[in-house]
């Protein structure tokens, strides 16, 4: 894969993390299920964390293959989460900023 411009790029609410990705998604979509739910939650009232879910309460998401996304900056900062120890889903979360 040729890295050219990015065709989406994302950053967290400090810019100090930016992630870009080289491809359409495969998957554009909201998720609705009591772990991303609770987690919208959790985030956005952390000391710096901002709303993380839509108004209709959904977490939205885009999916890309592995091979064509990237963190273009602050890769030091990602930080995973979990719930619980038993949580099947992890999210990379900025630690500057909480996003």
């Amino acid at each position: 894969m040729t890295k050219k411009n990015p065709a989406h790029v994302a950053h967290c609410r400090c810019g100090a993390v930016e992630v870009g990705a080289w491809s359409e998604p495969i998957v554009v979509s909201a998720c609705y299920c009591d772990d991303c739910q609770t987690a919208a939650q959790r985030l956005a009232a952390s000391a710096n964390g901002a709303p993380a879910a839509s108004a209709d309460g959904g977490t939205e998401f885009m999916l890309f293959r592995r091979d064509r996304i990237a963190c273009t900056r602050g890769a030091d900062r990602l930080q995973a989460m979990r719930l619980t120890a038993a949580s099947k889903t992890r999210r990379m979360i900025a630690g500057c900023c909480a996003t």
